[in-house]
């Protein structure tokens, strides 16, 4: 028999507060920015298409940014990618400390879950999802599966499979 023991997060350290992020959205150039963010992995696993998609569609508008802070054996290829596109709205922020993490989460108006499409990754539940539902942050989803059930039971965001669907969801939040 196999049981799924599901994990969590320390709501005592993740939870909604804008005042967390006030030297953080100036030490970064956020400040009045409606920010879109993936925290984590940035592995063979992520899949970051639809948002890199939606970062270069949305490039003329001055007021959203598009926050990667990650590690992994793609961030290098990532930051290539992003320097030789030259897109101003994506920023590639250092890995900081977990301690850290409840003020950046504080930064983010849409948080970005990115797995490829496999079956093994349908049946996971990110750590990210967790921080994210506990920050009161809506988030996009690329993948069906755990996580967009959790996120949808909660009616905490979206399943949003291209760019064209990402960009659709962050107009709405940002003209709301």
């Amino acid at each position: 028999k196999i049981s799924v023991v599901v994990s969590g997060t320390d709501t005592e350290r993740f939870f909604p507060s804008k005042t967390l992020s006030g030297s953080y959205r100036e030490r970064h150039g956020l400040v009045g920015k409606f920010v879109v963010a993936y925290f984590g992995n940035l592995g063979r696993a992520q899949d970051l298409a639809p948002f890199l998609g939606a970062a270069r569609i949305m490039e003329p508008d001055d007021d959203v940014r598009f926050v990667i802070m990650g590690e992994g054996a793609l961030k290098k290829r990532l930051a290539e990618r992003i320097s030789a596109e030259k897109n101003k709205n994506i920023q590639l922020i250092d890995v900081h400390g977990f301690n850290e993490m409840p003020a950046f989460y504080s930064l983010v108006d849409i948080g970005y879950i990115g797995l490829v499409d496999n079956p093994t990754f349908r049946r996971v539940l990110p750590g990210k999802t967790f921080e994210i539902l506990a920050m009161g942050i809506p988030a996009a989803i690329n993948l069906d599966g755990e996580a967009f059930k959790l996120l949808k039971k909660h009616r905490a965001g979206v399943h949003t499979r291209s760019a064209s669907e990402l960009v659709r969801f962050i107009i709405k939040l940002k003209n709301r």
